[in-house]
């Protein structure tokens, strides 16, 4: 069933329509507004999260158009396991 939508399509016409719903103007002024700094928060938090999407997207994309890459050239998980849990060791905790 997923595969038939992702072949036709039917379901990127199905998200277009979900996000025009969601940055349709409100019925009703009674939203609370953010301050200048969290809404630029809230949007860089966006675009990071925009741009993982697109990249996991991609790869997607890619294994649909050539079929799975063969093992001997992959990862080994543990290794990219390994390899994301070095790189956090540096980073700051934060609270998302």
């Amino acid at each position: 069933m997923v595969a038939d939508s992702v072949l036709t399509g039917s379901a990127s016409g199905r998200a277009a329509r979900d996000v025009a719903r969601l940055r349709a103007p409100p019925d009703r002024d009674d939203r609370r507004q953010f301050d200048k700094h969290a809404a630029a928060a809230l949007c860089a938090y966006a675009s990071d999260q925009r741009a993982k999407v697109d990249a996991l997207a991609s790869v997607l994309e890619d294994i649909a158009a050539h079929g799975y890459p063969s093992p001997e050239t992959g990862v080994l998980w543990e290794d990219a396991r390994d390899g994301h849990l070095q790189r956090r060791v540096g980073e700051q905790p934060r609270v998302v």
